[in-house]
């Protein structure tokens, strides 16, 4: 798969961040977090154009599984890294070769890894089993994302990486302990006009949007 490094801009916005995490951590008692979760998710029918005609695909449900570390800057905010794997499958699509003429995409998939940069607010706990309502956003990177395409039987793929993405997640916490807590979350991730090559030929995928809608559930540890 053609996987692009990733940008100047994002290694320096890493860079910034865990930098300042790290003087947090050495100028405070920190909070380092890590969280585990996984859940169902949706995408919308997307449109694309594959060598000037145009197509669309309609998706089935998903599934995405992704995990963080993170350090508390204080007790509301908390700067994170996580990573995150998503696929859904491809229910049905076309592509419209001519005004009379129609290609028929009878399955595949749509799958990405990224890596995501987050900041997220939540309320102090009152007790260690307080439930807590929280919401953050992101920036980060599709390290990977690809397309499959079934007509006829035969698969086809187009992949590209290093594409830039945002993410927004609203939840609820609940507290089991003065470590664990448990969470109920939902997601979504949005990256537009992505353009991706077809694996072993010259045709191009494009104006193609990434844009899955996850609930998922996870357990969070303070370490």
């Amino acid at each position: 798969m053609n996987i692009s490094k990733p940008s100047r801009s994002l290694r320096v916005l890493i860079f910034t961040i865990l930098g300042a995490t790290a003087m947090q951590a050495s100028s405070s008692q920190s909070d380092i977090t890590a969280r585990l979760y996984g859940g169902y998710t949706l995408h919308d029918t997307e449109t694309f154009t594959l060598n000037g005609q145009s197509g669309d695909i309609d998706f089935d449900s998903g599934w995405m599984a992704g995990g963080s570390l993170g350090l508390a800057m204080n007790p509301n905010w908390t700067v994170e890294l996580s990573w995150d794997y998503s696929t859904h499958e491809i229910a049905e699509g076309s592509i419209s070769a001519a005004p009379a003429t129609m290609t028929n995409i009878e399955g595949g998939d749509y799958s990405s890894n990224s890596f995501f940069i987050n900041g997220i607010f939540i309320p102090e706990a009152l007790s260690p089993k307080s439930l807590r309502p929280y919401v953050g956003v992101g920036i980060g990177l599709l390290q990977e994302i690809d397309v499959d395409l079934v007509d006829a039987g035969v698969e086809t793929s187009y992949s590209t990486g290093g594409e830039m993405a945002t993410q927004w997640m609203v939840g609820i916490r609940q507290g089991i302990d003065s470590q664990t807590a448990v969470q109920l979350e939902l997601r979504g991730v949005h990256a537009k006009n992505l353009t991706l090559n077809e694996e072993g030929g010259d045709n191009q995928l494009i104006d193609i949007d990434y844009k899955p809608l996850t609930v998922n559930a996870g357990i969070v540890y303070h370490f």
